[in-house]
């Protein structure tokens, strides 16, 4: 929910700090970082589940994906109404409650994928001018000069 409003509030007349183009590019990058981290920590690192269902437990993927776009909302959103990002925050951290009261993680597990959530947006606005550099191409023009 949070991810998909950080793109839907600028349809809705909210001005966002960076363009669109900044923001689809900040929310790729940080999705696809934070995935990484969770596939890795989880492949890695076998830790059960409460329910006892598997070893993947560590650390939450839901939980991480739901405080990127909470993230993702505070930077963008913040200086308009910082109710937004506080509500974006109470969103991710209900899904980080509710991956523990219906017993598929532990306080750890929950704990873990919002710092990942949080660390992979925060490095993908520090990657941004970077990334935006490199689609910025010098232009150079060629000329061809015969001899007849």
């Amino acid at each position: 929910m949070p991810t998909a409003s950080f793109l839907a509030l600028d349809f809705m007349g909210v001005e966002a700090k960076n363009d669109f183009k900044s923001r689809l590019i900040v929310g790729a990058v940080s999705h696809a970082l934070m995935a990484g981290t969770v596939n890795l920590m989880k492949g890695s690192i076998p830790v059960m589940r409460p329910d006892f269902s598997a070893s993947n437990s560590f650390p939450s993927g839901h939980t991480a994906t739901a405080f990127v776009g909470a993230e993702l909302i505070w930077q963008e959103y913040r200086h308009q109404f910082i109710w937004y990002g506080i509500g974006a925050y109470a969103i991710a951290s209900g899904t980080g409650f509710f991956r523990m009261y219906n017993n598929r993680h532990w306080f750890s597990d929950v704990v873990m994928g919002a710092g990942i959530g949080i660390l992979s947006t925060k490095t993908a606005y520090w990657l941004l001018p970077m990334i935006e550099s490199g689609f910025k191409k010098k232009k150079t023009s060629l000329s061809f000069v015969s001899e007849l």
